[in-house]
């Protein structure tokens, strides 16, 4: 059974929004096709070494909020960490 790994996606319309509340921007590309074709090229490694990629899309709100509520600055493990939450949400069964 393959693990799943959340990859937090993000849509061109939100990049721009995105990228400005990034603590890291400056070493992140400002085009979103750059960081679209990393993000691709990271999905197909982790799916090589057998993880299940699962693309989690993120909002700049969501993300904000989810920061905000935790204390945290707007890093990538914190949207590592935002990711992987969203994702146990969507596979957890409803109750």
């Amino acid at each position: 059974m393959a693990i799943n790994l959340p990859l937090p996606w993000y849509d061109r319309e939100y990049w721009p929004s995105l990228h400005h509340l990034f603590v890291e921007r400056d070493f992140l590309p400002a085009a979103y096709d750059i960081w679209k074709q990393r993000a691709l090229r990271a999905e197909r490694r982790y799916a090589k070494k057998g993880y299940e990629v699962v693309r989690v899309k993120i909002t700049p709100e969501a993300l904000e909020s989810w920061c905000a509520a935790n204390k945290r600055p707007v890093t990538l493990n914190a949207r590592h960490d935002f990711a992987q939450e969203r994702l146990t949400a969507m596979r957890s069964p409803r109750l």
